[in-house]
């Protein structure tokens, strides 16, 4: 892991601009997208008002609220392979255009949403049932709240970690759904302890980069560094 780690470290530090100039494309188009998805939901509130019939609960609404989530994630989902590009790029010092960052998005939305959707119907299957059992049983037990909330950290973080080597996998070689998938656990099996580390890396970064001030450093230094170093375990040895 640490060969890993000081690999993209180097690549980072000898192409700098490479690697900030995606960092700011990715930040640029996931906020794009936030506001396309408000602005949708903002019409629709408008149009529906008109009517004096708008209801958080209606069903019109749920329906209109689950297609702009569903949207919005085709495109983020994109968004994320064609910033492991960019980054993977920025490793022979070639600086990605916008137009090609939303090219590569829109070829690998497909792909990089479908194996999401399957990540996260495994992430509920793990989640979904310790809820239940919370919500109808287990209500009043000392410090369950706190237990449950543990094992929720847990099963996110390694659920996503399971399968960000497939999805690496997708962005890097424009394989499909499957063959991805395939991909990515036949890395986990040769390279699980190393990744598992170089993604407690990442997912700390990740976390960073939601808080205001130090996310900065964070998405334009510690972020692309800690991801370049999952990229090196995909295509880079």
């Amino acid at each position: 892991m640490l060969s890993n780690l000081k690999r993209a470290f180097t690549a980072y530090t000898r192409t700098v601009v490479s690697f900030t100039s995606a960092s700011f494309m990715g930040v640029l188009m996931y906020g794009l997208c936030v506001l396309a998805g408000v602005g949708i939901f903002l019409l629709y509130f408008m149009a529906i008002s008109g009517f004096n019939k708008y209801a958080p609960e209606d069903p019109i609404t749920i329906g209109v609220v689950i297609i702009i989530v569903f949207l919005l994630k085709l495109l983020t989902s994109g968004f994320n392979a064609a910033l492991a590009q960019a980054y993977s790029d920025g490793f022979d010092g070639r600086n990605t255009k916008i137009s090609d960052f939303y090219s590569k998005a829109l070829r690998s939305a497909p792909s990089a949403f479908g194996i999401m959707i399957i990540r996260d119907i495994i992430w509920l299957m793990f989640l979904a049932p310790v809820i239940a059992l919370y919500v109808f049983a287990l209500k009043g037990v000392q410090y369950i709240e706190i237990i449950i909330a543990i094992y929720g950290i847990f099963i996110t973080w390694l659920i996503h970690m399971l399968f960000t080597p497939a999805l690496l996998t997708s962005a890097l070689t424009n394989s499909g759904i499957f063959a991805s998938l395939k991909q990515g656990f036949r890395i986990l099996r040769s390279k699980h302890i190393y990744f598992a580390g170089a993604y407690i890396l990442f997912a700390v970064s990740w976390l960073l980069n939601l808080i205001p001030i130090i996310q900065i450093g964070s998405i334009f230094v510690l972020f692309p560094i800690t991801y370049a170093t999952l990229i090196t375990f995909i295509g880079r040895d």
